[in-house]
Formats: structure tokens, C-alpha cells, sequence
């Protein structure tokens, strides 16, 4: 049997949950069945297939490269020139942009203003040009400004609570304008003239043009893209089917059906649907096309039970297409003493911590949960540090000004750009692990901390309680008090503690990838178009 199978896991960082889910499947499928081969479909939109991400197989799968993908909305002319200039008294003036090591400056050099000083830029909704949630209007994001003069230097932090017209709130090391902000007036010696420096961190994307043309010329692209994209789809499916395949895997980054070819799908979720706030207009807009072929898929392969029953009840896919194979662990197993020691040291831990592991996102809950942590430490008089794990996601601020604000600083710590042997490590030398997500179609850290026999605290909804069965301690994610109480009732239990890392390993072991593996490559042998 050949199989096609998404590689866009494979073309993305090698780090995420999807791509480590591909990686248990397809080397449990090499095991159960070594007469199923897997040909990689990759997009070249994702970039090649990364070498890197291929060493974690047991196999060299063949590739093939199409441009099929489905773009989301429509075409729109965007750019990431921020176009900086100074309005003076009025008049805009010419602008000067330096380098600086953690950005650039853009300089006003001549008359010191006498009525207004504006800081003009571009500005658009994050929400609409890039993949995120926030739909504030950002022009750019100040980290400072420097007014010079005969007189001296004199610098203005972004946090100045002189800066009010034309900016938003201030955020961890910057401030972001909404495109035309007031340099107040007060900052200015008396001098006839004077030199501004203003200190750009970031910026984001910006709409080009939204005129009646533009929409016209975009609707004659997007036509082209549509029609070039099609004839894509008809000679890879004739590519596909002379090489033998009969079904294609969809996954989450490559979500097209092959002509020809019958259609098989992982489902890790229905979150953009179930939570749209937690996402952004490009992720809401990409998972429709996740939706469409949940809708015209042969079959389903559900992570959980309550990823199949959030299918069935929001997407309106018929039972008897839908499965839950289950997922099994990732690549994170239990370490030895020496190791735990030695990335204990290397991440600067104190002996006794809490480990959360997750991308830094809302969904996730940290600021619960470190609202939580911070009401438990107050109440014990030597409590454990709290170590968060994740990439940084939207809403990361929130979290950095969270702990700075409360004085969490020595009490927290957020680490990035762990790989799995450290998490391992950490896995293995916590006290426990904290999970409190307000919802997950599976829930994978809670999974991964058991199978390194460490106990956890996680949420009372969907599916983490059924991962941990009686390994857990069970919280309300949305109750800063109930996750509190946890967070005590662990760390000041021992011997609860030692109950339930005695249960974890075999409550882990109820997942298993050959059999996962098994499951679905019986199915699909059975499954035609």
C-alpha cells in the first residue's frame, strides 16, 4: 500500500506537537506494516523538506513538490515599510533612518517645533495582515526618544506618561503608536533648533492600497492563482496515482483533496472554531480549509474522544467516518539523576520547581497560572520556583509584564528554545507538572509528563482529564483560586505526590503508538475513493 502523506510538518520548525505526532505515526506504521510506503506532498510555500526534521524517521520517504495550496481571502497588496516622517508644525519634513543595534532611529533635524510634533507612520489591525488575534491599529513600536540640542541630550523612555496622544498602553520594552503620535512639547529646551531621535523596535505589516483598482486587479490574481492551483492538483493526483498511492493523509498545513486519490485526515481539534478569540484572522481563515475536508474526507482520525465529539456536534461529519486512534508519546522519555542535574544548572533552577510546558499563548492560561502561583507562594514560607517552557506566541507581553509587575522575577522563569532532551530532563526532575489549559484536543505535556512519572496538575475539561485518569490532580482552568489550591495541594503533599507518580507510567502506557499505528493503517486499507 502507498500512501501520501502532508509534509508540511516536515518543511516547519521540528519542534511543534503536529510535527511530533507525524513523527510517532509514521515510524510506528514502518514497524506494523513495513509493506505501506509513505510519498511526502510538500508545498514549496513552506520551503524544502528540512533534513533535520527527516533524521527523526526510521525511513527516507519519497517527496514531491506542488503548489497546491489554498489561499485564504483574497489576494491583497501588503508591505513591511513602516514609511516613518515627521509632521512639524503642519508640514512634513524630510526624515533621516539610522541603524541601531535593536532596530533603527529615525531623526528630525532642524527648527524646534512651536504649536505640534507628529510622529507619522503607517498602521494596520495585526488582526488583518498578520496571523494574530489583536486587532489594535499599530503604526510602530517605540523603545525611546532622544532630543538633542546646544543644551545637551536628553532621552524620553517609552513608558513616559507624557506619551498619550497617538499611543497605545505600554508593553515590556516598547510602545506602540496607532500611526501618528504626539511628541509633546514639554520635551523641548528652549532652543531655536533641535535634533529627535526616535527608537523603532518593531512594526508590523501593512495593507498597501484598498481602492476600487486594487480590488479589481486583486480579483483578476486571485483567478490565476485559483486556476494555476487547480491544473496543480490534477497532475499531482495523476503523478501520485502512477506511482502507486490510493489515499492521501492530510494533516494540518497541506489540507487539499487529490483528485483520484481517496482522503484520509488527523484531527487534532475544532479550537479556531470552539475559541476564535484565541486566534488570528489568517488562522480562522487557513482552518476553514481544515474544516472542508473534515466535511469531505473518506475517514477521520481523532486524537482524542473529544476531539470526535466536537466534529461530530460543530462540523456535522457522520460518526462512521470518524475514529479515535489516539496519538502516543513524542520523543520525551524519563532521564537519569546526572542529566536532571546537569540541565537543572544549565537553566539556572533551583532543585524544588513546578514545570509548565506550552506555547506562550492565552490558551495555554499562564497568566492564570501565575496569578495562582503567585497567591500559593505568598501563603509558604519556602515555595518551589515555577519554570514555563514555550516558544513565544501572541499575548507574550502580557505574561513578561505579569511577572515583572508582581515581582516574580526570581520566583519565574520562562525558557525558550528548549529541545527534548533538556525538556526531558525537566520532565524527569520537576515536583510536578502544571497544566491548567482552558481547552486542548489532547493535551500532550500531560501525556509527556507521565511518561516521565512525574505527577500533574491539569484542567478538570475535555480531554486532559481522560489522559490523566487518576494521575492528576484535576483544577477549574478558569478559576485562579481552584488552580491555586492545586498548585498547594501539590506541592505541600508529598506523599500525594508519590501516589500519583506511581500511577503515571501506567497510565501513560494506555498510549501506544503501534497500536495507534495499527489502528489507522487497517482502516486505511480498507478505505477506496
Amino acid at each position: 500500500m502507498i500512501i501520501a502523506y502532508d509534509a508540511g510538518a516536515f518543511q516547519q520548525s521540528i519542534s511543534g506537537g503536529i510535527f511530533n505526532v507525524s513523527v510517532g505515526f509514521l515510524n510506528a506504521a514502518a514497524r506494523v506494516a513495513p509493506d505501506a510506503e509513505f510519498l511526502f506532498v510538500a508545498d514549496p510555500f513552506f520551503g524544502e523538506v528540512r533534513p533535520d526534521a527527516l533524521a527523526a524517521l526510521t525511513f527516507r520517504p519519497r517527496v514531491i513538490y506542488r503548489s497546491v495550496l489554498k489561499s485564504s481571502g483574497s489576494f491583497s497588496l501588503r508591505t513591511n515599510r513602516e514609511r516613518v516622517r515627521f509632521e512639524v508644525d503642519g508640514r512634513i519634513v524630510p526624515t533621516e533612518q539610522t541603524t541601531t543595534p535593536d532596530g533603527v532611529c529615525y531623526h528630525y533635524d532642524g527648527p524646534t517645533p512651536r504649536h505640534r510634533l507628529l510622529l507619522r507612520s503607517r498602521a494596520a489591525r495585526p488582526c488583518d495582515t498578520m496571523n494574530s488575534p489583536d486587532n489594535r491599529n499599530l503604526g510602530v513600536a517605540i523603545s525611546k526618544i532622544v532630543i538633542e540640542s546646544d543644551k545637551g541630550s536628553q532621552e524620553f523612555a517609552f513608558d513616559d506618561a507624557r506619551l498619550t496622544n497617538g499611543y497605545h498602553d505600554p508593553e515590556s520594552a516598547w510602545r506602540w503608536t496607532n500611526g501618528a503620535a504626539e511628541i509633546p512639547l514639554e520635551f523641548f529646551p528652549r532652543v531655536e533648533t533641535a535634533r529627535v531621535g526616535v527608537h523603532i523596535r518593531h512594526k508590523v505589516v501593512y495593507s498597501l492600497a484598498d481602492g476600487s483598482f486594487d480590488r479589481r486587479y486583486n480579483g483578476v490574481v486571485q483567478a490565476a492563482i485559483e486556476q494555476r492551483r487547480a491544473f496543480n492538483l490534477q497532475e499531482l493526483g495523476r503523478e501520485l496515482r502512477e506511482m502507486g498511492a490510493t489515499v492521501y493523509f492530510a494533516n494540518h498545513f497541506i489540507p487539499i483533496a487529490i483528485p483520484g486519490l481517496a482522503l484520509a485526515s488527523w484531527a487534532h481539534d475544532v479550537i479556531p472554531i470552539l475559541f476564535p478569540n484565541f486566534f488570528g484572522k489568517d488562522a480562522i481563515e487557513n482552518f476553514a480549509n481544515v474544516i472542508d475536508i473534515f466535511k469531505r474526507a473518506d475517514h477521520i482520525f481523532c486524537n482524542s474522544e473529544t476531539t470526535r465529539k466536537d466534529i461530530i456536534e460543530n462540523v456535522g461529519v457522520s460518526p462512521e467516518r470518524l475514529t479515535t486512534s489516539w496519538i502516543g508519546p513524542g520523543a520525551i522519555g524519563p532521564r537519569p539523576a546526572p542529566v536532571v542535574d546537569a540541565a537543572i544548572a544549565k537553566f539556572g533552577l533551583r532543585r524544588d520547581y513546578i514545570l509548565n510546558v506550552g506555547t506562550l499563548e492565552p490558551r495555554k492560561n499562564h497568566v492564570r497560572l501565575v496569578q495562582a502561583y503567585d497567591e500559593f507562594r505568598r501563603g509558604v514560607d519556602h515555595p518551589p520556583q515555577l519554570a514555563i517552557v514555550g516558544s513565544h506566541g501572541w499575548g507574550y507581553d502580557e505574561l513578561v509584564r505579569l511577572i515583572a509587575n508582581s515581582g516574580l522575577s526570581e520566583h519565574v522563569r520562562v525558557l525558550s528554545g528548549v529541545d527534548n532532551d533538556d525538556l526531558s530532563a525537566l520532565y524527569s526532575g520537576a515536583m510536578f507538572v502544571a497544566y491548567p489549559s482552558v481547552y486542548e484536543g489532547f493535551g500532550m505535556p500531560v501525556l509527556e509528563a507521565m511518561a516521565c512519572g512525574v505527577p500533574v496538575l491539569t484542567s478538570q475539561e475535555t480531554s486532559m482529564q481522560d489522559i490523566a485518569k487518576n494521575a492528576a490532580v484535576l483544577v477549574d482552568p478558569l478559576s485562579v483560586s481552584s488552580i491555586a489550591q492545586g498548585l498547594r495541594e501539590l506541592s505541600l503533599n508529598s506523599e500525594l505526590r508519590s501516589r500519583l507518580a506511581s500511577k503515571a507510567k501506567e497510565a501513560a502506557s494506555r498510549f501506544d503508538w503501534d497500536r495507534v499505528a495499527k489502528t489507522i493503517i487497517d482502516v486505511l486499507k480498507g478505505t477506496r475513493r
